[in-house]
C-alpha cells in the first residue's frame, strides 16, 4: 500500500499564542486517527508542526483540509476574542 506524509509548519512568534493554539488543537487532532491515516501535533522552537500520514492520496487530502479548516477556525475565534 502506498504511503504518504504531509508536514505543515506554522511559525508563531508569540509563545503565548503558540501555547494556546497547541492546547486548543491537540484534543481535536487526537480524534483524527483512522485505519487509513492519522495526524500528530508538535511544538518545536516557536513552530507548530502538524504531521499528516495516510495510506493514499484521498485520505491525505481529506485530513489536510480538515486540519487547515480547524486551524483557520481556531485563529479566527482567537482573533475575535482578543481583538474586539
Amino acid at each position: 500500500m502506498p504511503h504518504g506524509e504531509i508536514r505543515i509548519e506554522l511559525s508563531v512568534e508569540n509563545s503565548d499564542l503558540l501555547n494556546v493554539l497547541y492546547t486548543s488543537l491537540l484534543p481535536e487532532l487526537r480524534e483524527f486517527r483512522t485505519k487509513r491515516g492519522r495526524v500528530n501535533l508538535l511544538k518545536n522552537n516557536g513552530r507548530l508542526v502538524i504531521l499528516i500520514e495516510g495510506g493514499d492520496l484521498s485520505i491525505l487530502r481529506a485530513l489536510a483540509n480538515s486540519v487547515l479548516r480547524l486551524i483557520g477556525a481556531t485563529l479566527e475565534t482567537l482573533n475575535k476574542l482578543f481583538n474586539e
